[in-house]
């Protein structure tokens, strides 16, 4: 046991050294400012003396100088003059002094600020004053958008760049602490207003693979969602906030299942007529969290992959396969009511998946590895269900889903994945989204669109992008295509650009072209139109959810197949 206390005590002697000097240092910066501003004071309080004497001299003069002009004695008179202006002068020279020794108390308040902010007192902490903003090279301190000059280190910071990476990912363990007590949101903002994914990048390229872990393990909210670092650390915070979120949930699930229990004994006693929708509600909730919590077990065992998890925000990327080996990237963005329950019911069941993912497995798996994939639902998607207020035919919300899009995609530009041939396949809503990203700069190799509701108007395809369209026959976005190929849209409803081969699209066969309600469709067109009508709408929704599944759409699957692994050999 003394060994080990002894040993503990060996690891504590630099970090207690180092604060002793500190101490010392900031000691030593205070007392030379101390007698500086004592010496400034003594010489003030002389100023003041003298400006009260002149003052008292140029009333008297002037006094003197009125009484000799009501006189006319010209002799008086002269002597009163020269008596004003030499007040006068002394006054002016005493103002000339208050400005020298205000110059001085400045430069000393000056100099002692930066002496309390050099690293002899802060250590790393003294690089978050700097103001470059995106200097990420070896001796890169902590980037902020607008200069804060002289200050604490909990002073506001205007914002922040890339370099704070790097001069956090410096610090000592001490200093980590001490930056959890005095800037606890400093990380926070990075991610609130981050930088450039380029800028990211080459911040997170200074950094020691140790740094970086350093920073994964204690801020893995803003390593897991900015853009530009490598998956694999992404991955890697993700999976601490998805563990962190599980233990939540399981204690959640546990309060559930004891309300469950305790239910009877209260309803009987108290209400026993609203026992069943009680009931049912409680069981809903506990399905749901259960499959949550299936999810993120799979999660925290390292079988699922999060590039992004923000269940606050609604946010959610899962990356499937493996970075490393990928030769091409597939980014698969999803169409109307994606959320997270859609992925959460994408857990693996025996290597199988159901949920938004499916599609995005499906091509993985059959690419011996040449493909990483990316499925996208970050943000709130809209939702049939509240189809009025955020239904998929209000188009404003490709803006935001856009945006973020984009942002994604320069992202995974800016990453270890730079290089690679990007496909991003887009199901109904999603065509939308991605034609936003496109119009914010994001690039892309190929572009599919599966059923696309189409885009916004004034949206041109990109000369450097293949685009290519399926639907089935009965497709239910069919409907808002106009004979010319175009679409319907007025203000913000509706997509002006209908996917088809006369804006651009490669319009391709899917195979999806009859269903089982054919014979009946026609029987109750000549009967019973109405329920034609019905079986035709069941139609079209079943073709526009097929075509972006993995039962019954073999040809579209080998075709994006195919489209992935092209140029991968």
């Amino acid at each position: 046991m003394a060994s080990g206390v002894a040993a503990r005590i060996g690891e504590l002697r630099p970090v207690v050294a180092a604060i002793a000097s500190g101490y010392a240092a900031g000691a030593a910066a205070l007392g030379q400012y101390g007698v500086v501003v004592a010496q400034i004071g003594q010489e003030a309080r002389v100023l003041r003396h003298r400006e009260r004497e002149a003052r008292q001299i140029m009333v008297a003069a002037r006094q003197a100088l009125e009484l000799a002009s009501a006189g006319l004695d010209e002799a008086v008179r002269c002597s009163a003059q020269q008596r004003v202006d030499a007040a006068e002068e002394q006054l002016r020279r005493v103002g000339v002094a208050w400005r020298q020794l205000s110059e001085r108390r400045e430069a000393a308040d000056t100099t002692c600020v930066r002496l309390l902010t050099a690293p002899a007192v802060l250590g790393a902490f003294s690089n978050l004053l700097t103001t470059t903003n995106t200097n990420t090279s070896t001796g890169a301190g902590v980037g902020v958008r607008t200069g804060t000059g002289a200050g604490t280190l909990a002073g506001t910071l205007a914002g922040t760049g890339a370099g704070v990476l790097v001069s956090v990912g410096r610090m000592s363990a001490f200093d980590h602490l001490v930056l959890q007590r005095v800037r606890p949101d400093l990380l926070t903002d990075l991610a609130r207003c981050p930088p450039l994914p380029g800028e990211v990048a080459r911040a997170w390229s200074v950094l020691t693979p140790q740094q970086r872990a350093v920073l994964v393990s204690r801020y893995p909210a803003t390593v897991g969602q900015l853009n530009g670092l490598p998956p694999a650390d992404r991955v890697a915070a993700n999976r601490l906030l998805a563990t962190r979120r599980l233990a939540e949930a399981q204690t959640e699930l546990a309060q559930l299942q004891a309300r469950l229990g305790a239910l009877p004994t209260l309803l009987n006693k108290y209400s026993p007529t609203v026992s069943q929708p009680q009931r049912v509600a409680l069981n809903a909730s506990i399905a749901d969290l259960s499959q949550e919590i299936t999810y993120l077990s799979q999660v925290q065992d390292g079988v699922i992959q999060l590039y992004l998890y923000d269940r606050g925000a609604d946010r959610i990327i899962e990356m499937i396969g493996d970075p490393a080996r990928a030769k091409v990237v597939l980014s698969y963005l999803p169409g109307s009511d994606s959320t997270l329950a859609g992925m959460y019911q994408g857990a693996l069941n025996n290597r199988r998946r159901g949920g938004i993912q499916a599609l995005a497995q499906w091509e993985v798996g059959r690419s011996y590895g040449e493909v990483v994939a990316f499925v996208f639902k970050d943000g709130r998607f809209p939702q049939t269900a509240d189809l009025f207020s955020h239904g998929p035919q209000i188009n404003t919300i490709a803006d935001t889903i856009g945006a973020n899009y984009a942002d994604f995609l320069k992202g995974l530009r800016a990453s270890d994945l730079g290089e690679l041939r990007i496909v991003s396949v887009e199901h109904s809503f999603g065509s939308a989204a991605a034609g936003e990203a496109e119009r914010r700069g994001a690039q892309l190799d190929t572009r599919i669109l599966l059923g696309g509701i189409g885009m916004k108007a004034g949206w041109q395809p990109d000369p450097s992008t293949t685009y290519i369209g399926y639907a089935g026959r009965y497709d239910l976005n069919k409907l808002f295509y106009t004979p010319t190929g175009q679409g319907l849209a007025m203000g913000d409803l509706g997509y002006a650009v209908a996917p088809t081969t006369e804006n651009g699209i490669i319009e391709r066969d899917s195979g999806i072209n009859f269903s089982g309600n054919e014979l009946a469709k026609i029987l109750w067109g000549m009967t019973v139109p109405p329920i034609a009508m019905k079986l035709q709408i069941e139609d079209m929704l079943t073709q526009h959810n097929q075509i972006a599944g993995v039962e019954g759409n073999d040809k579209v699957l080998r075709e994006i197949l195919d489209e992935l692994v092209r140029d991968a050999n």
